[in-house]
This record gives structure tokens, C-alpha cells and sequence, in this order.
């Protein structure tokens, strides 16, 4: 039985290593990295400027670490997305910077199947939806934001620092510092109290 778990574990990393290679390979846009782990296959895409500082790509044990992979876009040339260090972006994370910029900074876990859109890629109105106009604005998550499985970030939001954004919520709007938001659109449920220091809260209701 042992030998039985230690093969199917070589196994793993030796496919998953395969895949990782894969994804680097097709991406069309080679980040700048500094000391990246990659866990999962991320595929890179766009014209814009990506930067990736000592962040981590994949969790293990976490849906879809298998079968999915992270896919990281600077579409137009003028876009980019920046990623501090000690991030931890899970399965399935998907991040889009059409015209403006994504930033997520030191300390950020960013759950499954997140999504985070700089833009709407097309506009509202019938007679303009395909007319490349679309706005676009900048999405950025202060230090220490955590999100959590499927949530969706839309363009134009800044998390302050400290905050949590629900599982499944959609964030429409700036979130404040040292609070939790959830639902769609996502709206302030609960706020943090610092007592001794940054990493030390406590949680009290918020109507």
C-alpha cells in the first residue's frame, strides 16, 4: 500500500510537471518572474506588462489543482497585471487587465475559480456593445486581502487592507479597509476591531 501511494504521488508531480511545461510553453507572454512556485499549469497571455514576485501558483489539497489551470491576461499593450510577493493565488484564478491594471499586493490569498476584470469587454448599450469602447478601470487589493472560492471582482474596485470578500460574492464597488463583504453586489457585513496590532482583530457585527 505504500509503494501503491508513493508511485501514484510520483505520478502526480511527474504529470503535473508535464502540464506546467505545457501551459509555459503555449503562453505568449513570458512574465518577469522572481522566484515564482508554481504549483498549477498558468498560462500567460496579452500584449501588456505581467510581473510576478515571489508569489505561489496552485494549492495542493484544493479542487481543480488536477484539471484546471490559472490564467493571467495583460490584453492590450497598455494593460498590466502585478503580483507582489507571498500571494498565494489558488486553482482555477483567473485574471484579465484589458486596458488598465490589475495589482494585488504582499500577503493576498485569493481563493478558487476567482475572477478579477479590469473591464465589462463590451459595452452595456445595444448599439454599443461591439464597439471596442467598453471602459475599462483599475482593480487593485491592498495587503493582506483574502477572497474567497468563485468570488468576482469587477473594474474599478480597490479591497483595502485586511478586508475579506465572501465566497461567491461579486464586488461592484471600492470595499474598505478591515471588513468582510458578501453577496451580489457584495455589501459590508461585518468590520474588524484592531486590539493589539494588524494580524490581532476581533470580529463585531455590522448592519
Amino acid at each position: 500500500m505504500k509503494l501503491r501511494r508513493l508511485i501514484a504521488r510520483l505520478l502526480r508531480r511527474a504529470v503535473q510537471a508535464m502540464r506546467i511545461a505545457y501551459y509555459r510553453l503555449i503562453s505568449d507572454n513570458q512574465p518577469l518572474r522572481d522566484h515564482v512556485r508554481l504549483l498549477q499549469p498558468l498560462f500567460c497571455t496579452g500584449r501588456g506588462r505581467i510581473v510576478l514576485k515571489q508569489c505561489n501558483i496552485g494549492v495542493q489539497p484544493s479542487p481543480h489543482l488536477w484539471d484546471g489551470y490559472c490564467h493571467i491576461e495583460a490584453r492590450e499593450a497598455s494593460a498590466s497585471v502585478h503580483i507582489d510577493p507571498d500571494v498565494w493565488l489558488n486553482n482555477r484564478a483567473t485574471l484579465i487587465a484589458e486596458r488598465s491594471s490589475i495589482r494585488i499586493e504582499r500577503g493576498c490569498l485569493i481563493g478558487p475559480g476567482v475572477q478579477i476584470f479590469d473591464s465589462d469587454f463590451h459595452g452595456l448599450e445595444p448599439a454599443t456593445r461591439r464597439s471596442g469602447q467598453q471602459e475599462c478601470a483599475a482593480v487593485h487589493l491592498q495587503e493582506n486581502v483574502f477572497v474567497g472560492a468563485s468570488a468576482i471582482i469587477l473594474k474599478g474596485v480597490t479591497v483595502g487592507r485586511n478586508s475579506v470578500v465572501a465566497s461567491g460574492a461579486v464586488v461592484t464597488r471600492d470595499v474598505p479597509s478591515d471588513c468582510i463583504v458578501a453577496g451580489s453586489p457584495a455589501r459590508t457585513i461585518r468590520r474588524f476591531i484592531a486590539v493589539e496590532g494588524p494580524l490581532s482583530v476581533e470580529v463585531s457585527s455590522h448592519r
